[in-house]
């Protein structure tokens, strides 16, 4: 059963008696339209614009997607219609023909018997593909009678449907993108939290164990007590002869590098150096042959098993009663979370940095100027055609004002528009502005202008602007 939802009703005139525009302006009609539909990133915005944009350029009494769910289910998502008895929402609808073979080419005689129940004399559909899949049927019904499609008609709803394929899927990487980023945001506040947690956890128990040490130091030597700590603390804490023979190794080292203590003393430091980093060894080995600290030094350490550990070291040398350097202790703290965590923000800025490289090379291919200004008319962008059109490049053009960018006859124009829009403060009315701002008018916060511009070869152009 096809499940449908969305609705919009419009006062159109008789589908059969719509008069074809010149194909000019049929050609900007259609312009507008896909300016309206890519100016929204929310899906249910987009698809309601489309069906809108639909009904009202082709006069039909109908216009509707129909989304064909993964699962396999079909669902009627959006719809614009001229009255509504022409409505289709509200109505369970058998749609076996799509369901038996939505990915194989539709049969016109099943089409017909699915359609004929609904009182669609006429059927117009187009495609929606996403990633090579089939999403969903762009559709146009005349439902009072018959009414034969033209070839302008036809490119005309496939053209609409093109503009969606791009508005949606920008919608719904934009939605994805955004749900990684929050996941990730999510995931990197838990691990900070839990590590500040750990941190008060290590510096409890390691009061605790000084107190301890304390209390028995009267009777127990000061070694005893230092093991004690040693043994109790949650980071790894390992010693060392200055010819990096272990010689001793707590619990927290067992569960870090995964060698029991029988396996780990008396051998060799480099047991759990991986190859590429045994010249760290010789670097440590002369600072703390000098006396030298090293203090929370990142790296990379072997595990048993073979697997590289994320962890970070201090390494401090151990005096004997004269105070000669006679071995180095070493503390590895696990930093494998960390870094997991880091490694993702990095992912994320790479995955954001790559999205605003395609919007730039989108732009930049796009057969439109397209700039952008801050509230004092300051150029932060313009795309390849912009840039071609005022005869600079974005080296030039970039942090200056609009009005050094435009020939002075028309750059009052620009700056007058542009408060406009940034303040709110433009009406439904519409009016002449002799430095070239053309009819205003208010659409949904979008300012709509007349425009004028003189090219490098002298040229005045006209344009249709949309600022917002």
């Amino acid at each position: 059963m096809a499940k449908l939802h969305k609705r919009s009703h419009a006062s159109v005139e008789n589908s059969h008696s719509l008069v074809i525009p010149e194909a000019g302006d049929w050609a900007l009609r259609l312009a507008k339209i896909a300016l309206q539909i890519r100016q929204s990133s929310d899906l249910p915005t987009i698809l309601q614009t489309t069906v809108e944009a639909v009904q009202q350029l082709l006069g039909c009494d109908r216009a509707l997607i129909y989304r064909f769910e993964p699962n396999g289910s079909s669902t009627v998502t959006v719809e614009a219609v001229s009255a509504p008895q022409w409505s289709l929402l509200d109505r369970d609808t058998q749609d076996a023909c799509f369901q038996a073979c939505w990915l194989e080419p539709l049969q016109e005689n099943q089409i017909a018997e699915f359609w004929a129940p609904l009182e669609v004399k006429a059927n117009l559909a187009v495609p929606l593909r996403r990633e090579s899949q089939l999403w969903g049927l762009l559709m146009a019904h005349s439902c009072t009678s018959p009414h034969p499609w033209t070839d302008g008609e036809i490119d005309s709803l496939q053209h609409i449907a093109v503009q969606a394929e791009l508005a949606i899927d920008q919608a719904e990487r934009i939605a994805q993108l955004q749900a990684t980023q929050t996941a990730l945001e999510v995931q990197v506040t838990r691990c900070t939290q839990a590590l500040a947690q750990a941190n008060q956890q290590l510096s409890a128990k390691v009061e605790e164990c000084q107190a301890i040490a304390t209390t028995l130091g009267q009777v127990q030597d000061e070694r005893f007590q230092l093991a004690a700590i040693v043994e109790s603390s949650q980071d790894a804490i390992v010693s060392k002869t200055l010819d990096g023979i272990i010689t001793s190794w707590n619990s927290a080292a067992e569960q870090l590098f995964g060698y029991g203590k029988a396996e780990a003393i008396g051998q060799s430091i480099y047991l759990l150096i991986p190859p590429d980093r045994q010249s760290e060894e010789i670097l440590i080995f002369q600072r703390v042959h000098r006396g030298e600290r090293v203090e929370s030094y990142e790296t990379q350490r072997l595990h048993k098993n073979g697997s590289l550990i994320d962890v970070a070291l201090t390494i401090s040398p151990i005096h004997d009663e004269n105070g000669a350097v006679i071995g180095a202790s070493k503390i590895a703290r696990d930093i494998r979370d960390r870094k997991r965590s880091e490694r993702r923000q990095h992912e994320t800025e790479q995955a954001l940095q790559a999205t605003q490289e395609q919007f730039r090379a989108f732009m930049n291919h796009a057969p439109v100027l397209a700039w952008m200004v801050d509230r004092d008319g300051i150029v932060n962008y313009g795309n390849a055609e912009w840039l071609a059109f005022v005869g600079h490049t974005v080296q030039s053009a970039l942090g200056r004002s609009i009005h050094d960018l435009v020939p002075p006859e028309f750059s009052q124009g620009y700056l007058h528009n542009n408060h406009q829009i940034i303040n709110s403060q433009y009406s439904d009315s519409q009016s002449n502005n002799s430095q070239g701002s053309g009819d205003l008018t208010q659409t949904g916060g979008v300012l709509e202008t007349i425009e004028q511009g003189r090219a490098l070869n002298g040229v005045l152009h006209t344009y249709l602007v949309r600022k917002f």
